[in-house]
């Protein structure tokens, strides 16, 4: 019993850290190596690796023989949805006969996050090819078995995905690129949304596949806004209330889902409950600077400066190397790379939120920063 208990709390704890976005420890070995893997390629943005690994080829049946009956009837007609929930339904379900029954439910739990895992990893290629860049080098149409890229080329499958993914009428975006990847995903955590049973987080990533969904059609869609209030719903009573940052992330996209639909005054509520719980502080300030390299005088730099409270998570992350781009220098005749601010004494004369200083702005929680919700 406490095997499963302690099976259990750690999934969990892997699911939160694939929210927030935080670096994992190894703690356990064996059968959750390569769990640990993918959530930790999912964080440090290595999604290549997470669909090339052979969880994935398991999955998706990248190795399958041409004489398959599953392979034969996608060559067919093109079915993606029944054949990724085939695949699905038979990775989730495959036992392994000489293990005992509390091993089974171990087994299975490693399985459901790894599925979570692999989805993720395609939502977030798709959110990297269609807006943060930079481009993956890995073709969608790659997870698919050999015969079926052989069959179908790589426009057509596109063309396929973007008709499933149209809904309630309105198109998708016709140029919208990889679409697979996001049809894979809402196939995975959409349609299949019932094979998740032990996780806490799947409904989450599923609304975030839906609102991906509904940012490349042409205009609202009804059934997509009922479905993804309907998850944040049920995802409320399923939040750890110890850990302050999850809440502050849950208001956020919340908010962010009410602003997008026009319900802002709902929006704004959700803002301010996300600022309360992450102790959130800023204002507009002046500082007196320089911006230019032959400035010869300081004048008033118009600045907001903000600070955060501070987290166990939130200090664990920032002594973790991450995989992050270098910044580009703007290399620029007359400008500098950032404004040069004086540091004359009795410039912070504010009696309102007096830790707030322009010349000392500390590092806000980067977990904070949305990929699926960039506008």
């Amino acid at each position: 019993m406490d095997s499963s208990n302690n099976t259990a709390n750690y999934i969990e704890k892997l699911e939160w850290s694939l929210i927030l976005g935080n670096s994992i420890q190894e703690e356990q070995e064996n059968s959750s190596n390569s769990t640990e893997t993918l959530v930790s390629n999912i964080i440090n943005g290595l999604y290549k690796e997470c669909l090339t690994c052979n969880i994935a080829k398991q999955i998706f049946g990248t190795e399958l023989s041409a004489e398959d009956d599953c392979i034969k009837k996608f060559v067919e007609n093109l079915d993606v949805n029944a054949y990724i929930s085939k695949r699905t339904k038979e990775y989730i379900s495959s036992d392994l006969p000489e293990l005992e029954s509390q091993q089974q439910q171990h087994h299975q739990l490693f399985r459901q996050l790894n599925l979570l895992c692999i989805a993720i990893a395609c939502l977030n290629a798709f959110v990297q090819i269609s807006w943060t860049g930079p481009n993956l080098d890995l073709e969608s149409h790659d997870l698919l078995p050999t015969i079926i890229r052989e069959k179908c080329n790589t426009d057509e499958l596109n063309k396929k995905a973007l008709e499933i993914l149209s809904v309630d009428g309105e198109e998708t975006y016709h140029l919208t690129p990889q679409a697979l990847y996001l049809l894979i995903s809402r196939i995975i955590l959409v349609e299949n949304e019932q094979i998740f049973t032990d996780l806490k987080t799947s409904l989450w990533w599923a609304q975030r596949v839906l609102f991906i969904q509904q940012r490349i059609l042409d205009n609202v869609a009804g059934s997509l806004h009922d479905l993804m209030f309907q998850y944040f719903k049920t995802l409320e009573s399923k939040l750890p209330s110890t850990n302050l940052d999850i809440y502050t992330r849950y208001y956020i996209e919340l908010g962010l889902l009410y602003h997008y639909y026009g319900q802002d005054s709902l929006g704004v509520d959700c803002f301010l409950k996300a600022q309360k719980s992450s102790g959130f502080q800023w204002k507009i300030t002046g500082a007196l600077g320089k911006r230019t390299k032959f400035q010869t005088f300081d004048v008033s730099q118009l600045l907001i400066v903000a600070n955060s409270a501070d987290s166990k998570e939130s200090q664990d992350e920032n002594t973790t190397k991450k995989n992050l781009p270098d910044n580009l220098i703007l290399n620029d005749d007359t400008l500098l790379e950032k404004i040069e601010f004086s540091k004359q004494d009795g410039q912070k004369d504010d009696k309102d939120n007096t830790d707030l200083d322009p010349h000392n702005q500390k590092n806000l929680k980067n977990k904070w920063y949305l990929t699926y919700l960039v506008y």
